[in-house]
């Protein structure tokens, strides 16, 4: 290597140290703040009754949750990848439509289901009518895992079809064929089964929507209440310490997992679809049964619930402003977070294990936090650093504060979607194109971005569609003039109607259906 390029590597890894420095601003605030407080408080003073009450709420809602997510996700994780299904494709889309529908929309559905039923088991606190606490713990794991069993799903039927036809083949032997599948698949099964698991668990953990929609008071909820009764940081960083009691262990875990799940497979052979299994007619039912509870019904319950009492004509009065602002936010979010995610990335591809395992680390942690957390860390990097270094107005109550955010809650999805890729990369035929005096750029272009592009666009399309419904951070750091459609939703909440709030839910759902489905389906195709 020659001297000049030594210095232009050198100064690029210094510009990208620096870059991911001040990226992970506001996730170093979490870290180094909660830890700061409490030797500072001291450890009576770290929480009081209340907060240690609603954390262990929290996780319980969220272990429900997470049991029930588990129970249906297996099952029809595996119908999705062995059965055979008239319209695979279809089926596919179905299973993600939960994941496009935010929580608080289905705690809408809930609500107006009650109504209209009297199914006596969701019942919203703010009405004065007294809600008995098993009831509306019930209610919130329900809903957060209808919301979020489409993970496990979609991680089993991965780890499903990446079964090397060989060993399947081998255990027919002894086997039926439904049998000498699931023989041949379980030891790939369960790590991704329980990775699922576990991010069903820290993401309801983590969740204020649920808990602020049905009036029920949450960890995540009390965070961001009391940091908007006082703006007291040193509060809230203690707050996230507990937050990081249960983040930074399960992470940890969870990663070991991950590292086992063939989130982009290549089986030797394609594995034939099975029929006439129990376990599969079982996982058919499953997946049915969950498509219709936690797709069909919510979204024709808000359809319905809309078009009373001018819900749409409610919704639509700020015009398209709502919808275009929340897709700018989402597609800057998406944009940051993939650029964020390649950046690690690149970095790690070829380092020891002991590095990648902290990048894997913090990479991942932002998802497992309450946004509230990371929304007043950038409050705090604008407050103490950004505003002394840069010009005020690029992030003093600016739209990129926001984005910011929101890149480092898509970072984990962008990360873990695109870490498969990586090894795909031809090496050798990086190292002709170098001897043979090709720039970064030509490089880039013709062997690095090939294999990322595939993945680098399921990943763009999952972050949109995450930070599209994101409400917390929102509340704490939307711009002055911004009315983003989740802020919308929160607003008919608490002060408009619930008939306001479905419909623009329902916006919500189509638009960003809209925007994501056909890069989605380029991406998907070039896989």
């Amino acid at each position: 290597m020659t001297r000049r390029r030594r210095i232009r590597c050198s100064l690029l890894a210094a510009g990208a140290i620096a870059g991911w420095g001040l990226a992970l601003l506001p996730l170093a605030w979490v870290v180094g703040g909660g830890a700061v407080s409490v030797a500072g408080a001291g450890r009576a003073a770290v929480a009081d009754a209340v907060a240690w009450r609603l954390w262990g709420r929290s996780v319980t809602i969220a272990l429900v949750a997470t049991l029930l997510a588990m129970g249906v996700g297996l099952p029809a994780g595996w119908a999705l990848a062995r059965a055979r299904l008239p319209g695979r494709g279809g089926w596919w889309a179905a299973a993600s439509l939960p994941l496009l529908l935010p929580p608080y929309g289905m705690v809408v559905a809930a609500l107006f289901l009650h109504e209209r039923f009297g199914s006596g088991t969701v019942v919203p606190a703010w009405a004065g009518v007294a809600l008995g606490l098993p009831v509306a713990i019930a209610t919130a794991a329900i809903v957060l895992a209808a919301g979020t069993w489409p993970v496990v799903a979609i991680l089993v039927a991965l780890a499903a079809r990446s079964v090397p036809r060989e060993l399947e083949d081998a255990a027919r032997l002894e086997r039926t064929d439904g049998g000498a599948a699931w023989f041949a698949a379980w030891p790939h099964l369960r790590a991704s089964w329980l990775a699922g698991g576990m991010f069903v668990f820290l993401s309801a953990f983590a969740n204020y929507s649920v808990g602020d929609s049905l009036g029920l008071p949450t960890f995540a909820r009390e965070i961001l209440m009391r940091f908007r009764a006082d703006f007291s940081q040193a509060t809230a960083a203690r707050l996230g310490s507990l937050a990081l009691l249960v983040a930074f262990p399960l992470v940890a875990i969870q990663r070991g997992w991950l590292l086992r799940v063939a989130l982009a497979p290549v089986a030797s052979e394609p594995l034939p679809a099975l029929r006439g299994s129990g376990r599969l007619v079982a996982g058919i039912a499953a997946l049915a049964g969950a498509l219709a509870i936690s797709a069909a019904l919510p979204v024709t319950a808000l359809a319905i619930h809309a078009s009373e009492r001018e819900g749409w004509q409610l919704a639509l009065a700020a015009g398209w402003d709502p919808l275009i602002q929340s897709a700018t936010l989402a597609g800057a979010a998406a944009l940051l977070s993939l650029l964020l995610a390649m950046a690690l990335g690149a970095s790690v591809a070829l380092r020891s294990s002991a590095r990648r395992s902290w990048a894997d680390l913090v990479a991942t942690l932002p998802y497992a936090l309450p946004a509230s957390l990371l929304a007043i860390g950038m409050v705090w990097a604008i407050d103490r650093i950004l505003v002394r270094a840069l010009p005020a107005v690029w992030f003093d109550r600016s739209p990129l504060a926001l984005a910011w955010v929101g890149a480092l809650l898509g970072l984990p999805y962008a990360y873990w979607l695109m870490a498969p890729a990586w090894s795909r990369i031809d090496r050798d035929l990086d190292g002709d194109a170098l001897l043979h005096g090709a720039g970064a750029w030509a490089r880039w272009r013709h062997v690095v971005w090939p294999a990322l592009a595939g993945p680098a666009g399921v990943a763009g399309a999952v972050v949109f569609a995450l930070v599209a419904r994101e409400m917390e951070a929102t509340v704490i750091l939307r711009p002055p003039g911004w009315y983003p459609l989740a802020f919308a939703v929160w607003d008919a909440l608490h002060f408009g109607s619930r008939e306001q709030a479905a419909a623009t839910c329902l916006l919500m759902v189509g638009g960003t259906g809209l925007v994501i489905a056909a890069p989605l389906a380029i991406a998907l195709r070039r896989r």
